[in-house]
């Protein structure tokens, strides 16, 4: 026999493959993309087996496409007419249902599009396991199935549900905006962006996957979004000089199929000329995320990639400790190595650089840690990007990978001003916002409820029994109790409150997500309030939920020095990986609907059963968007259920959206979170590195110089340096400036010695608060309890209500709906309004608005819980602070310009000193303000002197304009400021002159 009449033979006798068409078209699948299938062949005497290769995906032109009309196919029963088939060498690859645009319904009814998914199902005998209606063997070579209708189409997979059959909205790498009328001939997206030859063997070869989920095997078609950032991701990679240059940032809103993201690049690194011998790195900060991860790729990588038995002689692996690690990194073979990055880790040196006898503690510094690979051909995938990767361990990750490329996966956004993701990844690759996501299906919307309690608060009590309890407490030890534990936190652990919401959470889940059949999560403030919610939930269980309760569990971290109530719900990382796996059954297999925590599962979970988050805790920005992203994973998944016979019958289980009812109150942090998480506007351009380096040197010399000439191994000699209170003070700005610059730079632009002379100065500092200021301390560490109490006795709930009805994240009267005329309501939308003024122009004038940032601070601080008088002093602060404050005080001064007003304030803050020693003569600093309109002229003077286009991105002439500073103000003003105080004029100066004059007028 022949090698093609071997290879007839395989596809003719296709049926014998497998037990299913998903098992025989995954069969096929991999004997096409991974080239599994061989025939034996005599050569040269010898019988050898050879690989097949069916498709030519290097040589598009080297493959004979064929596209059909009506092309009749013999099934068992009957004859099948699909639209249209498109062959590749022979082969039916795609099959494709057309329909009339006119058969579309009203009220969210796609007819033509259920009558197309209903016609592949017949087609490939899906619908029924007795009667074949159908000619499955023509689904034995698909790889994936498409429906069209003019003005949109949608692609899916064999085993794909009706809800997951999506539009292809890009093109990518041909553009929107090139397409001719695509207005009215909506379907030619899906051509040009899946069928264009080159796209279509590209996506044959990546992008179409086989993975597990529970006990179901699933076949998954990229999306759009994918499929653009990969390909985006591998030009970067082959056509960047310098592995910043290769790296970036991608960007995919929270279930949107990032790890899937990583597998299809991964794949394609594989096998992309000239990337071969490429090492993988997949980095995560977390063990059950890394374990996730590698499953992800286990499952879909083919099985040899595992088969050794050593984690060291894997193809795919996953490093289990440091040595591991360590091992598998110097090696620098074509692996896929998954790891945490907890596992790059430094060593100490073995002396100690001196020991506190006051705390009996050693200071060690950290040695540098040791390159493991030189080598360019290492790329590095990090999870959560902008999170864990600027720390120490990612520097030193990146001390030993000194020529990798990272390219960082984020589900959530990067905020505008955050330079530091692109300063460490390189430039945005890809962005993919919620918004498009929830469009395209590829996530639920999420739907806001505000429920509140009347609380009642009996004061004149609580006083009486406050003093009582703390009478051995001095008035200012007092004060600071109630500031500590009187406060909206402690009044969240109420337990009349806590028992009034556990109730109404309880019913409110009863006639919602459990009629659905899904499940809950509940977010508290501490672990103290999971463990009263559990009680709670357990004491009015028979009231709601009748002879037929549900399970709660609870899951956080405890330790031995917990209260015993709290230690009673501790678990092991076992236990909790159970409660994890009932969660996510259907209800009708577990009754586990319902988990309780307070900072566990709230990033990296998913559990698609799950519809409503429950939220009693005070969260922002990421941490918020993380935690509601939860409950936006698409469910579309059939069960079986008892009908009113008590005959079991199949059903659909689809999620329609996901919903977080809000008991706290974080309306106004959500509304803030949201503009961050729906934007795709990356910022300014990154400021130069040289120029932050340079300033965190000067910062580092400055704190470092106050200790010249003292023994730095000699603590006491070093403490007493630091005795007097205005020195601890000007050490205590020095060290924060070169703290701040450090982790601005880390991780790529810090050496170790910048970490241990920051190390060195944090021990220092700690040294000296525990030595120069215990007799002032307030130590109020036993009273919470006592205070938790006070509060749970005298504070009474009048019931729960709701007072933000339902709304959709996005909408467009979104903020309309939740902010409906009452004084609280415009209290906190001013009050948000006005800082995001403040933090836009913080920039052009520090000193000013710092200074408004204070005074607003305050104005909410001294009107607490009185709206109407909040709102009528915020409108006064608007109309004399921000509509007319800065102008007025610039024309006051004699300014022209507010950029004036900018420098000369800023040189009014610099703590100018006020004597200056120069030669054994001593100068009386000016503070006459007339001194400072000249110093603020003659800088301006100065900055515009020297100013050319484009100074500001060029690190040449950015020092030129800076000596040029430097130099005026040591000539002309050496007597007034002194050298310390020109030194901190300069980079604040520099800083304005790029904001202010950065543009030729």
């Amino acid at each position: 026999m022949t090698s093609l009449d071997s290879t007839l033979k395989y596809f003719t006798n296709s049926d014998a493959l497998g037990t299913s068409l998903l098992a025989i078209n995954e069969k096929i699948h991999r004997a096409i993309v991974d080239l599994e299938f061989t025939v034996t062949q005599s050569v040269e005497g010898q019988k050898k087996k050879l690989t097949v290769k069916l498709i030519d995906f290097e040589d598009v032109e080297n493959n004979d496409f064929l596209v059909t009309n009506q092309f009749a196919v013999q099934g068992l029963n009957k004859t099948i007419y699909p639209d249209l088939i498109i062959f590749i060498n022979g082969l039916p690859i795609v099959v494709i249902e057309a329909k009339s645009p006119f058969k579309e319904g009203g009220m969210g009814i796609k007819a033509g599009k259920k009558d197309a998914y209903d016609q592949l199902c017949r087609y490939m005998d899906s619908r029924s396991d007795v009667v074949s209606e159908g000619a499955q063997k023509l689904f034995h070579t698909n790889f994936f199935t498409g429906i069209i209708n003019k003005y949109h189409a949608y692609a899916g997979t064999i085993t794909a549900g009706y809800d997951y059959y999506l539009e292809w909205k890009d093109p990518y790498p041909f553009k929107v905006q090139d397409m001719v009328d695509l207005k009215n001939n909506g379907q030619n997206l899906f051509l040009q962006g899946l069928l264009e030859k080159q796209n279509l063997l590209l996506i044959m070869q990546f992008f179409v996957l086989f993975e597990t989920e529970g006990d179901i095997r699933i076949k998954k078609l990229a999306r759009y979004q994918q499929f653009r950032a990969c390909m985006k991701a591998i030009k970067r990679i082959q056509a960047g000089k310098t592995p910043l240059e290769k790296g970036g940032v991608i960007w995919h809103t929270q279930g949107s199929g990032k790890s899937l993201s990583m597998v299809m690049l991964a794949r394609m690194i594989r096998r992309t000329k000239g990337l071969e011998d490429t090492m993988l790195v997949i980095i995560t900060d977390r063990i059950d995320l890394d374990k996730q991860l590698y499953h992800t790729f286990k499952g879909i990588f083919p099985a040899t990639y595992t088969m050794a038995k050593s984690n060291l002689d894997k193809i795919l692996t996953r490093a289990e400790t440091v040595e591991e690690m360590k091992a598998l990194l110097s090696a620098g073979q074509a692996k896929i190595i998954c790891t945490t990055i907890q596992k790059f880790q430094c060593e100490t040196d073995e002396q100690p650089i001196f020991e506190d006898g006051h705390q009996a503690i050693k200071l060690f510094f950290d040695k540098a840690i040791e390159v493991l690979t030189n080598k360019s051909n290492v790329i590095v995938f990090t999870d959560e990007a902008h999170r864990s990767q600027y720390s120490n361990l990612s520097m030193n990750m990146r001390k030993a990978l000194p020529n990798a490329t990272f390219i960082g996966f984020t589900g959530t956004p990067i905020e505008k001003e955050d330079k530091s993701t692109y300063r460490t990844f390189g430039e945005l690759i890809d962005s993919y916002t919620i918004s498009q996501a929830v469009e395209d299906g590829n996530t639920v919307a999420i739907v806001y409820e505000g429920r509140r309690q009347d609380l009642q608060i009996i004061q004149e009590q609580l006083d009486e029994d406050f003093d009582e309890g703390f009478r051995n407490k001095s008035d200012l030890e007092r004060e600071a109790i109630k500031a500590r534990y009187f406060n909206k936190i402690t009044l969240a652990e109420a337990d009349d409150r806590i028992d009034d919401i556990a109730r109404d959470l309880l019913i409110h889940y009863r006639d919602n997500s459990y009629k659905l059949g899904f499940k809950a999560q509940v977010v508290t403030v501490s672990r103290l309030a999971c463990v009263k919610y559990y009680n709670a939930l357990m004491k009015h269980m028979p009231s709601v939920f009748g002879d037929n309760p549900i399970e709660v569990a609870v899951i956080f971290s405890a330790d031995n020095n917990d209260a015993l109530m709290i230690k009673n719900h501790r678990t092991s990382k076992g236990e909790q990986d159970l409660i994890l796996a009932r969660f996510k059954r259907e209800i009708e297999k577990d009754r586990l609907c319902m988990i309780i925590v307070k900072d566990m599962l709230l990033t990296g979970f998913d559990a698609k059963i799950e519809d409503v988050m429950y939220l009693d805790r005070p969260l922002k920005e990421h941490n918020l968007l993380q935690a509601i992203a939860r409950v936006n994973r698409t469910y579309d998944k059939s069960f079986k259920q008892c009908d009113e016979n008590g005959k079991e019958v199949e059903s659909q289980r689809t999620k329609a959206f996901g919903r977080v009812v809000d008991y706290f109150g974080v309306t106004r942090h959500l509304e803030e979170a949201l503009q961050i998480f729906d934007t795709v506007d990356v910022g300014e351009p990154m400021e130069n590195i040289d120029s932050l380096y340079r300033k965190m040197l000067d910062y580092k010399e400055q704190a470092m110089r106050m200790f010249d000439g003292v023994d730095k191994s000699n603590l006491d000699a070093l403490m007493n340096v630091l005795e007097p209170a205005n020195i601890r003070a000007e050490f205590e700005t020095a060290y924060k400036r070169f703290a701040v610059a450090v982790n601005t730079l880390m991780p790529t632009h810090v050496t170790q010695d910048d970490l241990n002379a920051l190390k060195w100065l944090s021990y220092l500092r700690a040294g000296a608060k525990a030595r120069f200021e215990p007799e002032d301390a307030i130590d109020i560490s036993d009273c919470g309890e006592k205070a938790r109490e006070l509060i749970s006795e005298h504070l009474k709930s009048q019931g729960v209500y709701q007072w933000i009805e339902p709304i959709t994240l996005f909408d467009k009267d979104f903020k309309e709906k939740i902010y409906h005329g009452s004084d609280e309501a415009i209290a906190s939308t001013m009050e948000h309004a006005i800082k995001h003024i403040i933090t836009v122009k913080m920039k052009e004038n520090p000193v000013h608005y710092q200074t408004l940032l204070e005074r607003l601070l305050k104005l909410i601080e001294e009107t607490n819980l009185n709206w109407e008088e909040r709102r009528k002093q915020l409108e006064e602060f608007v109309e004399r602070e921000l509509n007319n404050g800065e102008e007025e005080l610039a024309r006051d001064l004699g300014f022209t310009q507010k950029r004036q007003l900018a420098i000369y304030e800023t040189i009014k803050n610099s703590g100018s000193p006020s004597k200056v020693e120069d030669g054994g003569a001593t100068y009386t600093a000016g503070y006459d303000e007339d001194v400072f309109k000249d110093i603020t002229m003659d800088i301006e003077k100065t900055i515009l002197d020297n100013r050319v286009r484009g100074f500001k991105t060029n690190p040449t002439r950015l020092s030129e304009m800076e000596t040029a500073i430097y130099e005026m103000l040591l000539g002309s003003y050496y007597t007034v400021l002194g050298y310390d105080g020109v030194a901190r004029l300069i980079n604040p100066i520099m800083d304005l002159a790029k904001i202010h004059y950065g543009e030729l007028d």
